[in-house]
């Protein structure tokens, strides 16, 4: 049976078959995210001062890294 995410109630992908939706999830719009932030001509610096972030934040959500982590701390 699939994991589900903490307090979202969307299925992690099976660790049987090792896929992981979620994470695929961010990861894809992650690169979304980047690539409306370079045609917009930002730095990671200029589209986190604008959001409120910091430049580390922007490089994470980019990469999609610890994907996990964000849905599992996301209180429904």
């Amino acid at each position: 049976m699939a994991a589900q995410a903490v307090g979202w109630g969307v299925p992690t992908g099976g660790e049987d078959d090792g896929t992981d939706e979620v994470a695929d999830l961010f990861r894809a719009l992650g690169r979304q995210i980047k690539v409306a932030r370079v045609r917009a001509g930002m730095s990671q610096k200029e589209l986190g001062d604008r959001l409120g972030y910091g430049e580390e934040t922007i490089s994470s959500v980019e990469r999609g890294a610890d994907a996990s982590a964000r849905t599992a701390g996301h209180g429904g």
